[in-house]
C-alpha cells in the first residue's frame, strides 16, 4: 500500500504448514521502488526476507487466533503506517487489534472487548471467515476508523488517534448492501468488494460462490465480470 510517505507497505505472517492455525508473527517491510526493502526505521532488508532477518511487528504464537488475510494496513490522520489484525486475548476470546508505528517502535493496542467470541479456524482451503477487517481510516484530525465484519454483520470502532484508545463501536455498513441494486449477482452467489485503503471512496466488486474449502463442485458457473466502482456507485455509476 503507497503512503503519503512514498513509501510501499507490506505486512505478511509466516505459516508452518498449509493449515490455517499454524500461521504467526505478523511481519512487515516497506520500499520505495518495491526492489530495495527495509524495516520501519530505515534499517536494510536483504532479499530473500527469513522469518529470522525480518522485522516483527507482533509475535502472535501458532495458533494465536491470527490468519493471513486479515492483516490490512491503513494510516493514521498523520500518515503513520498502522495494521488491523486480529488475534487470541489471554481469555481465548478473539479480539480486534491495532499496530502503529510509533517512535518507539510498534504499538499493539486492543480495539475490540468482546466476550465469548472465538474464531477457531482450522485446516486448509478457502475458509467460511468469520471475521474481515478492514486497514484503519482517519476520521478528521484526531479520530481512527476501524471497520470489521462479525458473523456477516458490520461494525465500526472509532479510535482516539493520539492514545488508540476506543471511543465507540457501533453497527456499520457495507458497501456490497449498497452495490447490490446496480450490480447483478446471480442466484447462490454473493458480491464481494474490496476498497481503496487510501479512502478514496474507489472499490473493486464481483460476484462469487461462497467459499467451498477448495473442493471440487458438481458444476462450473458461468464466469462473472470484476467491476471498477467509482464513489456514487450506489447512485448507479460502476465501471
Amino acid at each position: 500500500v503507497l503512503g503519503l510517505d512514498r513509501f510501499f507497505h507490506i505486512v505478511w505472517v509466516w505459516r508452518e504448514s498449509p493449515m490455517a492455525e499454524t500461521n504467526h508473527d505478523l511481519s512487515y517491510a516497506r520500499s520505495r521502488d518495491l526492489v530495495h526493502w527495509e524495516r520501519s526505521d530505515g534499517t536494510p532488508l536483504r532479499l530473500p526476507i527469513t522469518l529470522k532477518s525480518g522485522e516483527i511487528v507482533d509475535p502472535v504464537p501458532v495458533v494465536g487466533g491470527m490468519i493471513n488475510n486479515n492483516t490490512v494496513i491503513g494510516f493514521d490522520p498523520g500518515g503513520a503506517v498502522m495494521i488491523t489484525f486480529h488475534k487470541f486475548d489471554a481469555a481465548g476470546n478473539t479480539q480486534i487489534y491495532v499496530a502503529r508505528r510509533e517512535a518507539p517502535g510498534w504499538r499493539i493496542a486492543q480495539v475490540s472487548d468482546w466476550r465469548g467470541f472465538r474464531w477457531d479456524f482450522r485446516g486448509g482451503g478457502s475458509l467460511e471467515s468469520r471475521l474481515f477487517v478492514q486497514g484503519p481510516v482517519p476520521v478528521g484530525a484526531d479520530r481512527i476508523r476501524v471497520s470489521v465484519i462479525r458473523d456477516g454483520k458490520p461494525i465500526d470502532f472509532l479510535l482516539d488517534a493520539r492514545t488508540l484508545r476506543r471511543i465507540s463501536e457501533v453497527p456499520g455498513h457495507l458497501l456490497a448492501d449498497r452495490l447490490v441494486p446496480v450490480i447483478p449477482v446471480p442466484e447462490g452467489m454473493t458480491l464481494n468488494t474490496v476498497e481503496d485503503a487510501g479512502g478514496s471512496g474507489i472499490a473493486l466488486a464481483w460476484p462469487t460462490r461462497p467459499p467451498h474449502r477448495d473442493l471440487p463442485s458438481a458444476d462450473i458457473p458461468d464466469p462473472t465480470p470484476l467491476r471498477l466502482v467509482m464513489p456514487g456507485a450506489a447512485a448507479g455509476h460502476t465501471g
